[in-house]
């Protein structure tokens, strides 16, 4: 259009309603679940300053979350002017990129993190051979776990042990504990049909193997439509060599939930989490 065309109620409307999809509820991909302030205009009244700030407002709340800054390229809409298709192309601009965009961010990144200690003393010679911790981690509704993703938000699993300093096989699951890194993001949860169990981390201790692999086990697996269950294994079920062993450090491991973007005009949702006692087993 030329650049003197007067903006239309449909043409604001279009760019509005791009813009809302990404930032509020959308649906399937596009939606990140936060407060939408500009509105929808009738056709034939005249689009305010004040609409325009609005419409601004929310597509400066999607750049943050893709880019870590505001648009740089709005026009600045004056009270009583003639809003002209030069002013109104920036904001239609700025829609496309947010919609095509949307799953980039350049944004911080927040954690809420649980622990879970594994005490030393199970093993080998105690008898508790095999120990287990479940978890469960629970959003409110499938939409709050659609706008957690959405917005790259992700589950991981990690793990900390001492490595030196202690008996050889406490220092090799100490160490594979540090290395406990598994996580379930946005692509896991956006696989067609039931996405399981999605990440597992696995690794044999180096100092003995048994029927099954020793090792710390860890694993995320969607349930249901809002619902994680997961659990941490450590397996010690080898030979020691002529004497039995225990390992005798504590092994920590932690549930990280990280908010993505989590910056002035994006919500951040946070599901709970319930860990389990530890059981054991020979």
């Amino acid at each position: 259009m030329a650049q003197f065309t007067k903006a239309l109620a449909s043409d604001y409307n279009t760019v509005r309603n791009t813009v809302a999809d990404v930032l509020g509820t959308g649906s399937s991909t596009r939606g990140y679940g936060s407060s939408v302030t500009s509105n929808t205009v009738s056709v034939g009244a005249i689009i305010t300053a004040t609409q325009f700030t609005a419409l601004a407002s929310d597509i400066n709340a999607c750049y943050r979350h893709i880019t870590n800054a505001n648009a740089g390229s709005l026009s600045t809409i004056v009270s009583n002017n003639l809003i002209t298709w030069a002013n109104f192309v920036t904001y239609q601009s700025a829609a496309t990129y947010i919609d095509t965009n949307r799953d980039t961010n350049g944004g911080t990144v927040t954690s809420s993190q649980t622990s879970k200690v594994l005490p030393a003393g199970w093993g080998n010679a105690s008898g508790n051979r095999v120990a287990t911790a479940l978890f469960t981690i629970t959003f409110t509704d499938a939409e709050e776990k659609r706008y957690f993703f959405n917005r790259d938000g992700y589950i991981s699993l990690s793990g900390s042990g001492a490595s030196t300093g202690g008996t050889p096989k406490s220092n090799a699951f100490g160490a594979l504990a540090n290395g406990v890194s598994t996580a379930y993001n946005r692509t896991n949860y956006r696989t067609t049909g039931d996405p399981g169990t999605q990440s597992q981390y696995t690794s044999t201790s180096p100092y003995s193997l048994g029927g099954d692999p020793d090792g710390i086990f860890a694993t995320i697996t969607a349930i249901g439509t809002n619902v994680f269950n997961g659990s941490i294994q450590c397996r010690d079920k080898g030979g020691d060599g002529s004497v039995a062993s225990n390992v005798d450090i504590d092994l920590t491991f932690y549930i990280n939930l990280l908010n993505i973007s989590n910056t002035t005009g994006i919500s951040a949702y946070t599901p709970s989490v319930s860990w389990g006692a530890w059981s054991y087993s020979a």
